[in-house]
């Protein structure tokens, strides 16, 4: 079984270029809630953005 390699650990082994903007967003938010990962939340909130989170 491959054991999937969690995002901070990505992080520290390969550098921010490694990571999807999916991964790097959820580095930023830190945790999820009850019904939904971290993971899950940043995936939400870059299609609500449509991809695109600058100001």
């Amino acid at each position: 079984m491959v054991r999937k390699q969690p995002t901070a650990e990505k992080f520290m082994q390969k550098s921010f270029t490694a990571l999807s903007d999916t991964e790097l967003l959820s580095i930023l938010i830190s945790s999820g809630t009850q019904d939904n990962s971290r993971l899950v939340l940043a995936q939400e909130a870059l299609q609500l953005a449509k991809g695109n989170l600058s100001f």
